[in-house]
């Protein structure tokens, strides 16, 4: 008998435990800040694919740099930069395109040429992340205003965009998705 109390007693115990990690887990950063959420998303069966890349990895401070991205299929796409400093901006859809519709097969390249301006590399140095996701169906991620910025900036200290944002990616696995990302290192010039 007493053996099966301090059996009862482990287990009870063992899951006071798993119950507090749960609740720890539903507490991080990535659970509360859905910014986060979209950084970490994963999609382990997607119908179909993004390719996103830029001309090389490391970039020194003051360099050019492109993105480009490709879809196996018609979707609506947007390009998340998850920049050094903590900030985060749209790179797609932007001021010049500003339906994330794309057809499948065609490269497309921020800054096009047809931008008529270039991308500079700007400090700090560190891990920057490009996220993509892309749905078959319209799915608006992100209340953007394209007449303060080509690129629009998004802050969370902004509650209606969190909140619709939360909305969204509550409701991501009702659409046919798919997601990829990138990293590139900016480092000092040499």
């Amino acid at each position: 008998m007493a053996g099966a109390i301090v059996i009862l007693s482990l287990i009870s115990m063992i899951s006071g435990c798993v119950a507090r990690q749960a609740e720890v887990s539903a507490q991080s950063p990535v659970h509360t800040d859905p910014l986060a959420k979209i950084a970490n998303l994963k999609q382990d069966n997607p119908g179909f694919h993004i390719d996103i890349w830029t001309d090389k990895k490391r970039y020194h401070i003051g360099e050019e740099i492109r993105f480009y991205f490709r879809t196996s299929r018609d979707c609506y796409l947007t390009l998340i930069d998850y920049e050094t400093n903590g900030n985060v901006q749209v790179l797609f859809p932007n001021r010049y395109y500003q339906n994330h519709f794309v057809r499948a097969g065609k490269t497309h390249i921020i800054p096009g040429t047809e931008y008529g301006f270039k991308l500079i590399v700007e400090p700090p140095t560190g891990i920057e992340k490009i996220k993509a996701i892309a749905t078959t169906e319209p799915l608006i991620l992100f209340d953007l205003d394209f007449a303060t910025d080509f690129f629009p900036r998004v802050e969370r200290s902004n509650k209606s965009s969190m909140k619709s944002l939360r909305f969204a990616l509550d409701s991501l696995s009702s659409y046919d998705w798919t997601e990829n990302s990138c990293t590139i290192s900016i480092r000092e010039n040499s």
